[in-house]
């Protein structure tokens, strides 16, 4: 995947500047900035949502993208396992039987086997944030983007979805990209970090790791 000198408009006005990333595989970024530096717009640039763009996005052949939004825009009038099945035969043409099925599976994975019968009402913010990423999962993405997934959480609530994250990037051959001005989130799963002011990515730091001997790994 290939993400380079990326410009979004506005109006024709440029509103992201000749942004390059690079996301490898297993590895969660993270795009930090206040309000208004442009987060959730190169998030939806990246998920091909902002039809006013140049630059260079290139994907292999068959790339999935999964994007979480930040109010996560699930379906009122469906129960969780329906959210997650819906994509399965509405887009993929699966028949309703499997896609069920795949839907019991992937609640299960995130940790919500025993609420497939609840609709979203029903539901606390981190237990719909869950389902919207078990929908969002379904599809099995390359590229997992989410948009400001710890917002309105409390604490508790926060730690478990980035546990959740943490265990998706590992046991899932994706990237996954997460926008975010939620610090203390942040700091506890970023592996690679960027930093965006006014539309433009002024600094980028990678976490350091170390071997089993304590050794620090350098990229």
């Amino acid at each position: 995947m290939i993400i380079s000198n990326v410009i979004v408009y506005k109006k024709k006005i440029p509103i992201i500047h000749n942004i390059s990333l690079s996301l490898p595989a297993n590895t969660i970024s993270i795009i930090i900035g206040k309000s208004g530096s442009g987060k959730t717009t190169l998030i939806r640039a990246l998920a091909g949502l902002e039809p006013e763009m140049a630059g260079n996005i290139t994907y292999e052949k068959n790339y999935r993208i999964g994007l979480v939004f930040q109010h996560l825009n699930l379906f009122p009038h469906m129960t969780a396992l329906e959210q997650c099945a819906h994509p399965l035969y509405t887009i993929y043409g699966m028949s309703k039987d499997i896609a069920y099925q795949h839907a019991l599976n992937m609640l299960q994975s995130v940790g919500m086997q025993t609420y497939t019968d609840k609709y979203p009402h029903q539901l606390s913010g981190g237990q719909q944030q869950r389902i919207a990423i078990a929908r969002t999962l379904i599809i099995k993405p390359d590229l997992l983007l989410l948009d400001e997934p710890t917002s309105g959480l409390d604490p508790e609530t926060r730690d478990n979805i980035t546990i959740l994250l943490k265990k998706i990037v590992q046991e899932y051959p994706m990237r996954m990209l997460i926008a975010s001005h939620d610090m203390s989130f942040v700091e506890s799963i970023y592996d690679q970090l960027y930093i965006l002011d006014q539309g433009s990515i002024k600094q980028s730091y990678k976490r350091c790791t170390y071997d089993q001997n304590n050794k620090l790994l350098l990229d």
